[in-house]
């Protein structure tokens, strides 16, 4: 503590805290109106702050591996009329 007003431990530069991380509302399913919501929820609370990078990709990769586990069900696609002779 020669020529210094704090000891070793105070005098150090401290790190910076952690932000106050926002609940994000998970929608009850996850079908395409749901996981735009949610993306869109996760992206705007990273982007303002509101959580951490590394909690916003934990969040994309629950939705990933969600998305992986549904049903695939193929998309309708126009009606195809066949022509009888």
């Amino acid at each position: 503590m020669r020529g210094s007003s704090f000891c070793y431990f105070h005098a150090r530069p401290q790190r910076p805290a952690r932000p106050h991380e926002v609940r994000i509302a998970m929608p009850d399913q996850l079908d395409g109106k749901g996981t735009q919501a949610i993306l869109h929820r996760t992206l705007q609370a990273l982007a303002a702050g509101h959580i951490t990078a590394r909690r916003a990709a934990v969040l994309l990769y629950g939705i990933q591996m969600s998305l992986g586990q549904a049903p695939q069900i193929p998309p309708l696609g126009p009606a195809k009329l066949e022509a009888r002779s």
